[in-house]
Order: C-alpha cells, then sequence, then structure tokens
C-alpha cells in the first residue's frame, strides 16, 4: 500500500481509525496533482508529506503512553504504515531531486548549443534544414521567433531563428534571392497562430504573404498556410496544412511532386522545383506529434471522469488501479516513428535513406497490430462515462501514413 503514495490508498487505510490525518491527507492530494515532469512542484509537494507524516509519528508517539494493550497493537499497525510511506517519499524526493538536476543540466546544455548555434557562420542550411526544426518547435504554439525577409525582383528567401537576427545574416539572404538590384529586406517576428505561420512584419503585408508560402515550400519542402501582420492590414495564403491527414501529393517513386495545395501549377518562383522524399517525412512526423498529443488529452480526460465519477465511495482504490491501466496505452504507440522520420529526413545516402524508409513503415504495421488486436484500445472509444476517440484518431492518421509512407 506504501508503494502507491496516494490519497486513496491512504484513506482505503485509515478507513474506521480515529486518525487526526485532514493535513496529510491534503498534502497526498497535492502530490497525486503534480507529474513526475513537474520537478519543483513534486519535489514541494513531496516535501509537505515528509513533514505530515513525520506529524502522524509524532502524534502516535504522544498517544502511546495512555494506550491499552489493544490499542497499542492497533498503533504499531499505524506505525509501520508510516514508516514504510516515510521511506517511499523520502527515496521519490530523492530520486525527484536528481532527476531535476538532470534535466536542468540539459537545459542548460541545450541553451549553449542554441546560443553556439544562433553565432555559426552562415550556410545554406540556416535556410532549409535547420529552420525545420524551428518550424517544428513553432508549431507547438508556444513561442514566438524572428525573421529576416529578403526580396528582389521575383525572388524571396526567408530565414527564422530563435534570436534576434543580426546585419551580418543579410549577406546569406542577399545570395539565396540572386539579388543584383532592388533589394529590400523586412524584420519581423513569427509565430503558430489559427495553424498558419503568422509573420508581423515592420512592412507592408500585400502580396507577401504568397511569396512567403512560396519561399519555404523551396526552403524546407513544407507546404504551410502563411498569415502576414503588416502595417496595411492582414493578408494570408495556402490551405491549412491539417493535423491529422499528410497532403503532400508524392508520385509512386517518391521523388517528386509539382502541384501546390490547390492543385494548381505552382508560381513562378517555384515553377520546376522538385518536392524530394523529406517533405513527406516532415509532414508525417508533425501529424505522428499531433495525433500522440490528442491521444494523451483524450487518456486524460476519461481518467479524470472516471476518478471524478467514483471520488468518495469504497471502491475508489480499486478503480485508482484499473485506471493506472490507461497510462500503458500511449506507450504502446511510443515515439519510435517520430525517431525513424526524424532519421530519414536527415539521412544523406539514399541506402541509409531506403533502409530507414522501411523501418518506419514497419513501425507504422505494428501500430496497426496494436490497434487491431489490443482489447483495452479496442473498447476506449465506447465507455460509458465520456465521450472519446482515441481508437478512430488512431486508426484514421495510421491509415492515412500507410498510404503516403510507400
Amino acid at each position: 500500500m506504501a508503494d502507491e503514495l496516494s490519497e486513496a490508498s491512504w484513506t482505503a487505510f485509515a478507513k474506521k481509525r480515529e486518525l487526526d490525518d485532514a493535513s496529510l491527507v491534503k498534502a497526498l492530494a497535492r502530490l497525486d496533482k503534480t507529474r513526475a515532469d513537474q520537478y519543483p512542484a513534486r519535489s514541494e509537494a513531496l516535501g509537505e508529506v515528509v513533514t505530515q507524516l513525520k506529524r502522524q509519528q509524532t502524534l502516535l508517539t504522544r498517544q502511546a503512553k495512555s494506550q491499552d494493550p489493544k490499542q497499542a497493537k492497533e498503533n504499531k499497525a499505524i506505525k509501520d504504515q508510516l514508516e514504510d510511506m516515510l521511506d517511499h517519499a523520502a527515496r521519490l524526493l530523492k530520486a525527484n531531486q536528481a532527476a531535476q538536476a538532470k534535466a536542468e543540466a540539459e537545459a542548460a546544455r541545450q541553451k549553449e548549443a542554441q546560443a553556439s548555434a544562433e553565432e555559426e557562420p552562415d550556410t545554406p542550411a540556416l535556410l532549409s534544414s535547420k529552420m525545420i526544426t524551428l518550424i517544428r518547435e513553432l508549431r507547438k504554439g508556444t513561442l514566438q521567433m524572428h525573421t529576416l525577409i529578403a526580396r528582389a525582383g521575383a525572388n524571396t528567401a526567408v530565414l527564422i531563428m530563435r534570436r534576434a537576427i543580426s546585419a551580418s545574416r543579410r549577406k546569406l539572404l542577399a545570395e539565396a534571392v540572386q539579388a543584383r538590384g532592388g533589394l529590400k529586406y523586412i524584420v519581423g517576428t513569427v509565430r503558430w497562430e489559427n495553424k498558419a505561420l503568422t509573420f508581423v512584419v515592420q512592412s507592408q503585408a500585400a502580396g507577401l504573404a504568397k511569396r512567403l508560402r512560396v519561399a519555404l515550400l523551396e526552403q524546407v519542402e513544407l507546404r504551410l498556410k502563411v498569415r502576414v501582420h503588416g502595417e496595411d492590414g492582414d493578408e494570408e495564403d495556402g490551405e491549412e496544412d491539417g493535423e491529422e491527414e499528410v497532403e503532400e501529393d508524392v508520385d509512386e517513386e517518391g521523388k517528386e511532386a509539382t502541384t501546390t495545395q490547390a492543385g494548381a501549377p505552382s508560381t513562378a518562383a517555384s515553377v520546376g522545383a522538385k518536392i524530394a522524399p523529406a517533405i513527406v517525412y516532415a509532414q508525417t512526423r508533425l501529424v505522428w506529434v499531433a495525433t500522440r498529443a490528442k491521444v494523451q488529452k483524450d487518456l486524460k480526460l476519461l481518467e479524470d471522469t472516471i476518478l471524478g465519477h467514483y471520488k468518495g465511495q469504497p471502491t475508489l482504490p480499486e478503480v485508482v488501479q484499473a485506471v493506472r491501466k490507461l497510462d500503458g496505452v500511449l506507450a504502446l504507440f511510443d515515439e519510435s516513428l517520430i525517431d525513424r522520420l526524424d532519421q530519414a529526413l536527415q539521412a544523406k545516402d539514399p541506402a541509409a535513406k531506403a533502409a530507414l524508409h522501411q523501418e518506419a513503415r514497419a513501425v507504422i504495421s505494428r501500430y496497426q497490430e496494436f490497434l487491431a488486436t489490443d482489447p483495452l484500445v479496442q473498447e476506449l472509444d465506447g465507455n460509458p462515462f465520456v465521450a472519446i476517440a482515441v481508437q478512430a484518431t488512431l486508426s484514421k492518421t495510421l491509415t492515412t501514413l500507410a498510404a503516403k509512407i510507400v
């Protein structure tokens, strides 16, 4: 019982025992609400649990002097339980503090790496592969980055970076648009807003959204809906690329596509541009990440609804144990596909890319088998507590991805 260290576990143990444990119950309930990755909050919650457990031990010690043999035996059982829980809480606190230190060290390392990357020499990769990573981060909807846009005649190039872009980067953009005159630079910020890559610029918006959409298609091989907030108002261009479907048109050999999202030939700036397989890998990754996020949200809703339904009932401890099985559903659909797609996206050697392509197909097949055979997954959408679409969402997405990764 101590292994759970939860409000439900303690409440079940303390039932019919006259204990002054309201503060301990409150501390355990607070701990229940923290996630394993919420390090500061979890450390604070565990610290409070430790404090309240020690308080219970003190109360028992004070009562020991006036106890009859029967009560003394009962209090011995309570004392043993408290010691077990205290030991468990102390181990969890130590592990959480170690995990927090590790996470903070990794965050510092990533911050240092990002700062280093921002200062790296100008290379074409800043306008292509490195921007794919940044766009993925922007799609989470929590970040805002900096952008520098160059226009020269019919050509446009865009640079996105985490930090303010120095003037020295303008040469890279000038080379990208093959400027021989009439070069214009536009400074702004960019974020993901309302399912579109949204640029806020210190310039006129008119005509810029279409230019940016075409430039991004050429540079990072992603079809994106683009919106521009400018000094003259707003403008947008392109269709929503969708979170549950991969909309790229790739031929049978997966080598090229020459139409825009609307099905019409691309503009003069991108006529003849070939869409490499990378576009399929990048979009497939975004689709799978979005799908897993939706499934996780549905499972959390189901878990909260079930626990709320049984709150205060004697069967709650058993229900808590049963609900824990939901945590394993998402584990069935792990990050194997994301890993293969990332590796295929970065692979330069055709043989290596082909091997990773096959591995991605195998992972999708494994996911589909899970979906078709796992009893718990099969029952989720028809549960009597709340309407969710775990099985339907996974089925639709996996069918779409299987058709694209061919």
